[in-house]
């Protein structure tokens, strides 16, 4: 298999309502914290962080998968990793997890690669992942919960 995979994915468009409540939240948060400081400074500060903390849901990110690694930008961030590296994949509903760990660790969060699937392209992700990593990854799928 050749060729690159590109995509873009955003998610407050597919789920307004909840943007808006994490909005409402995150501003919340940030007048509380200015009224509990007594300071302007900390409330906006506060929501700055709580907003960065989830820009990948607010902002659009690109996924661009090549022959020997893959990319994934955000509005503030970029990661790129080689296949290679790694060692556990976990497949749920809304995308892959690919991790550098065989078994779950702390640190994990901080090092994995979430690939959010887009509209149509479920299918041709899981295979283009499954053809560059290696045959000692374990593949661990996730069932969606019942709502």
């Amino acid at each position: 298999m050749s060729g690159c995979l590109d995509w873009t994915v955003h998610p407050v468009m597919e789920r307004r309502g909840l943007g808006i409540a994490v909005m409402c939240m995150i501003l919340t948060a940030g007048v509380l914290a200015g009224l509990w400081t007594k300071g302007l400074f900390w409330g906006v500060f506060s929501v700055l962080v709580l907003f960065l903390s989830v820009e990948s849901f607010y902002f659009p990110t690109r996924f661009h998968l090549e022959e020997g690694k893959l990319v994934v930008l955000r509005r503030f961030s970029r990661s790129e990793r080689e296949w290679g590296i790694f060692r556990r994949c976990t497949l749920d509903p809304e995308g892959l997890s690919l991790s550098p760990y065989r078994k779950s660790t702390w640190i994990e969060a901080y090092r994995s690669i979430r690939l959010r699937f887009g509209r149509d392209n479920r299918d041709a992700v899981i295979a283009f992942v499954r053809g560059r990593l290696g045959t000692d990854v374990e593949w661990i799928e996730r069932r969606p919960w019942k709502r």
